[in-house]
């Protein structure tokens, strides 16, 4: 059992979350596993961020604390843990020093409390004077009035705990038989306090009963003491269990509440009167019973099972238990063997310690309908937990930035959607913004134009539930991927991703190409390759960081592979669904990648995927062709225009001006790119019927100013070729409307172009045109299919020019198709009929119960220091980081000089391991080298780093 994976992690932690709690505690991290166990499974389990301050060990006596540098109008909620609030004095002192009280937090709070029989009174006035939302007890809900008045505690909810759970770890528990155990019966108790009662006597008791009574004449092999320096702990206690057979138990808790401390005072006057007394016998608390106690004993019931009870089930060790209800989960004679307190059965439980079959039928049933019910984990517990805190959330107005206030009305849940380049440039973002804001507030987040001056982050409200945030290209990205979350982080793919990139950016020409099988590259190849590197991090790294200051969201779409690392990394942290848009094949997305790109941006594409929920793209051919590379499914939506852009054309009006014209002009309109067919469009022009005029509308590019030099030689331009200017995005359409048939020449070059669906297939049918395009899949299918236009190879000259010709004399089929486009358009070919299945899907991704209550935050829009890294904290981690470079950079000289075999085995270790898994195993390269952003290091530094990495982990696999 791996007890170290189950301890909490403290400080800032990227988590399932939706908003951050902060949790307060105090545990020893090697101490009782019992404890950190609980805290760690909050953390693991709640879909809340938790955080953890761990107070231990305490300072110079004083009461425990918080400093007032913490921040608490950062949470959307406190966690003050059971271990921090047994003493009084140390949980009003808990706030004393903030600048915040608690009573003046206005997040949710709340209050885990154990041992509530110590002085009772003083937790509810607490609980009144902090105004604690939640209450987590161990108290049944029918004695919560006795110790929690409503009168004086106020409008608190309350919720039932037992004092522990069952965890995955304990539930993976090796598990062995009962035969050949060491031990036949075994017992660990303690001494509590007299004011505890008989509950905390009997806590000793049974130990010391069974062990008198036995007197060694059951022949028994026991092991059984009360005393402190016997006490076991860690995975020792899970040993000492396995091998018992039989384990002794009481119910734990105290039926006997000390309301006011007074009951505590007496029996400190009680132990100064009978110093001469074994505090351990019976005798002693039998005196003060029947003295004082008895007056008290019973006044709340606050019985309950124990952790160890679940412990010695796991271990299936059988369990002899003194007569009690314990919760209502052990059922005497089927889960254990119940002992009277007089041990006037103690023959019975001997026999019964004896059957090995007996035990092992008792010790299988608990394991079965305990152990293994999910009523009892840790998981379900929690999950009840985030429940009640989320109903809280809803009836407290919570403020801006932490949850929506108690207007009534639902919640809507929240979207992020990314995108690694300026939103406006593709209209696709306009279309699934606007159609998921239906039923999501949605934040878009993008990155600026490379021409833009002012590269602080901007907000712009498109509407009542769509914001537009801009942020740099290029900001410090040290937090993100090296340290970012801390070692819980280890197996995100995300940040692996973006660490492996990092890592390939910087390495050396001869090592990057052996390491990505770039045999054939040039300088220009490696050159673009190291280019998109950096490109994903610095974007991935920036829309991350920004993400996680806006702070919270249901749901993440995300835009083509270049911003799926970024979705990956706060998927994991929020425990949210992802959606992935794939506007292209991105693999095949730049004509000039060599096999060995298009092999490497494949395998980090299907690598990511495991992370999304649901994939669509632009094309069915697309989505078929995406799904069988990748073994998962992938839907689509084809770029289409909304629905509504076609009622300002008068189509009609349009057709009747046009009808006498001998003009046919046809119109290309988007951007000049390789392999859109535009060249050996303008030079086949001047074949055509003189008629026939082309318009080439887009903005200024190398292809659009040969295209103009073709025209020009051929004796066409500005005669049957014209180039009008671009025009803004919105006006497309109405654009478009001048012409009179709809041009895509794209050649099939690639995927990508093959099964494409351009912005302009639509944008022309909303204007009415028709359509001639080159033969690609998706284009061809939607035209012919639909007999809106023609299609026709465009690379057959004189295919293409007697097509052309065709419609300049039939100007009838022109205007006929026109109207066959717009209705086509208008009934089926638009965003809203095209996207509505796949919103369904995705607004059933986030179910009401789950969608988070905190609402966006962009304060740190205003507040540039939340955005900006302060110069001191730069200062700090250069002024760390400049011994261990003083330090490697001797340590190079040294290598190169007195070991330059090591230099030598980086060819094989290349091969015997790829760097993805060197980082995989926690090597932290990325670490030692993102230094360079501030300080300058020998050239031959990352050799060395990767050899000692590679060095170790051989060493690693060899040992293992």
């Amino acid at each position: 059992m791996d007890l170290a994976s189950l301890k909490p992690v403290v400080g800032y932690r990227p988590g399932r979350g939706r908003e951050r709690l902060l949790m307060i505690c105090f545990y020893n991290p090697s101490g009782i596993p019992t404890i950190y166990e609980n805290i760690a499974s909050w953390q693991a389990f709640s879909r809340y961020q938790i955080e953890i301050v761990n107070l231990w060990p305490g300072r110079g006596g004083k009461p425990l604390h918080l400093l007032p540098s913490l921040d608490l109008n950062q949470y959307a909620g406190i966690i003050i843990h059971s271990t921090v609030s047994y003493f009084p004095g140390n949980l009003f002192a808990l706030d004393q020093e903030l600048t915040t009280p608690f009573e003046e937090f206005d997040g949710v709070k709340i209050l885990m409390k154990q041992d509530e029989q110590v002085q009772t009174r003083r937790f509810a006035e607490y609980i009144a004077l902090k105004k604690i939302d939640l209450v987590v007890t161990c108290l049944p809900p029918e004695e919560w009035e006795k110790a929690y008045p409503r009168e004086l505690v106020g409008d608190v909810d309350f919720l039932q705990a037992y004092t522990g759970y069952i965890s995955p770890a304990l539930r993976n528990v090796k598990r062995i038989p009962v035969e050949g155990r060491a031990i036949d019966v075994s017992y660990r108790g303690s001494i509590q306090p007299l004011e505890f009662g008989r509950l905390g006597y009997e806590k000793r008791a049974i130990g010391n009963d069974f062990l008198a009574t036995s007197n060694n004449s059951s022949q028994l092999k026991l092991d059984i003491s009360s005393r402190w320096e016997d006490r076991i702990n860690g995975t020792a206690w899970f040993e000492f269990l396995r091998s018992s057979k039989v384990v002794l138990g009481v119910e734990s808790g105290s039926n006997l509440f000390d309301f006011t401390g007074e009951v505590a005072s007496w029996c400190r006057s009680y132990e100064e009167r009978n110093q001469d007394m074994d505090p351990g016998s019976k005798a002693y608390y039998i005196k003060a019973h029947e003295e004082y106690l008895h007056a008290f004993e019973g006044n709340v019931n606050y019985a309950q099972i124990s952790p160890r009870h679940f412990e010695a089930a796991v271990c299936q060790a059988a369990q002899i238990l003194y007569e009690g209800h314990y919760s209502g989960i052990f059922i005497p004679y089927r889960h254990f063997l119940p002992l009277k307190r007089d041990m006037s059965n103690f023959a019975e439980a001997v026999d019964f310690a004896r059957d090995e079959r007996r035990l092992k039928e008792f010790a299988e049933r608990t394991y079965e309908e305990v152990v293994l019910n999910p009523a009892y984990h840790y998981e379900r517990f929690v999950e009840q937990f985030d429940a009640a805190v989320e109903q809280r959330m809803r009836i407290k107005n919570m403020g801006h930035g932490k949850t929506a206030s108690a207007t009534g009305q639902k919640a809507r849940p929240k979207a992020l959607l990314l995108m690694a380049h300026e939103p406006s440039l593709d209209p696709r973002i306009d279309w699934f913004s606007e159609g998921l804001s239906h039923d999501f507030d949605v934040c878009e987040i993008g990155i600026y134009k490379h021409d833009v001056e002012n590269t602080a982050p901007t907000l712009e409200r498109l509407s009542d539930h769509r914001v537009r945030v801009r942020i740099e290209r290029e900001p410090s990205i040290w937090d993100t991927i090296v340290t970012s979350g801390g070692l819980e982080q280890e197996n995100s793919v995300g940040i692996q991703a973006l660490q492996y990139l990092y890592l390939l950016e910087q390495l050396p020409a001869a090592l990057l190409a052996r390491t990505i099988g770039a045999h054939d590259a040039d300088e220009d190849d490696l050159y673009r390759f190291r280019w998109y590197c950096r490109y994903f991090v610095t974007r991935n790294a920036a829309l991350i960081r920004a993400a996680r200051l806006v702070d919270s969201f249901d749901l993440i779409a995300t835009v083509d592979l270049d911003t799926l690392p970024a979705a990956a990394v706060l998927a994991k942290e929020l425990g949210v669904p992802v959606v992935y848009d794939a506007h292209e094949y991105w693999p095949h997305s730049n004509p000039s990648f060599r096999h060995w790109e298009i092999d490497f941006w494949t395998k980090l594409e299907s690598e990511l995927l495991s992370e999304t929920t649901y994939r669509l793209t632009v094309s069915p051919q697309l989505a078929t062709e995406m799904s069988g590379e990748y073994g998962r499914s992938f839907t689509h939506i084809p770029n289409c225009a909304s629905l509504g852009i076609e009622s300002s054309i008068d189509l009609e009006r349009v057709l009747r001006e046009r009808a006498g014209k001998e003009e046919v002009v046809f119109l290309f309109q988007g951007n000049f790119s390789p392999h859109r067919g535009v060249e050996n469009l303008v030079e086949m022009w001047s074949e055509v019927d003189p008629r026939a005029t082309l318009w080439l509308r887009g903005p200024d590019s190398d292809i659009k100013a040969a295209a103009i030099e073709i025209a020009r030689n051929k004796g066409t331009l500005n005669r049957t070729v014209f180039f009008p200017d671009a025009v803004p995005e919105a006006e497309l359409v109405m654009a478009a409307r001048e012409a009179d048939v709809g041009l895509i020449p794209y050649e099939p070059f690639n995927l990508n172009y093959r099964y494409s669906s351009p912005n302009k297939l639509s944008q022309y049918l909303a204007a009415g045109l028709p359509i001639i395009c080159n033969e690609i899949d998706f284009v061809r299918s939607v035209v012919v299919n639909n007999g809106v236009g023609t299609a026709v190879n465009f690379r057959e000259r004189d295919n293409f020019i007697r097509t052309i010709n065709a419609y300049v004399t039939d100007r009838p089929r022109i205007a006929e198709l026109s109207r066959k486009a717009q209705v086509f358009f208008t009934e089926c070919f638009n965003w809203q009929v095209q996207s509505r299945d796949v919103y369904a899907a995705v607004k059933a991704l986030v179910p009401e119960e789950a969608v988070r209550q905190r609402a966006l935050d962009f304060d740190w829009i205003s507040d540039q220091r939340k955005w900006n890294a302060e110069p001191s904290t730069q200062e700090a981690r250069i002024a760390t980081l400049e011994a261990d470079l003083r330090r490697y950079t001797a340590e190079i000289q040294r290598l190169h000089t007195d070991y330059p075999e090591h230099i030598r085995m980086l060819n094989s270790l290349v091969r015997d391991v790829s760097l993805f898994t060197l980082i995989k195993y926690r090597v932290v390269l990325a670490t030692k080298i993102a230094v360079k952003r501030w300080i300058s290091y020998p050239a031959a530094w990352p050799l060395k780093v990767v050899v000692e990495a590679g060095l170790r982990y051989r060493r690693r696999r060899q040992e293992n």
